[in-house]
């Protein structure tokens, strides 16, 4: 059962990861992305940020430099970035991508 409920909420992930993908991809407007992900079903705001990290680094082509893939989204990592909470979130995502969970 427990196994169950990992894979739902893994699929479940990948599927909100798959949508913010294609509004960056499809030249969503960062304020639009913002408002995408804060609109996210995720348990915390560190969450969000995961799935917000993943669409955004997850598609980097083999040698392609991910601090590229940051400055490409900057606008949309500071329309999500006004407090210090978010702050910490963002840096939780940045550790969690790097770290290669999930």
């Amino acid at each position: 059962m427990v196994l169950i409920v990992l894979l739902y909420a893994c699929f479940a992930i990948q599927d909100a990861v798959g949508r913010i993908r294609e509004l960056i991809e499809s030249g969503g407007k960062p304020a639009a992305l913002a408002t995408a992900v804060k609109q996210l079903t995720a348990p915390n705001l560190a969450g969000r940020m995961v799935i917000l990290y993943d669409a955004i680094l997850g598609s980097a082509a083999a040698g392609e430099k991910l601090a590229d893939l940051v400055k490409a989204r900057k606008a949309v990592l500071q329309a999500l970035a006004q407090d210090a909470p978010s702050q910490l979130a963002q840096l939780i995502a940045m550790e969690h991508f790097m770290a290669g969970t999930c």
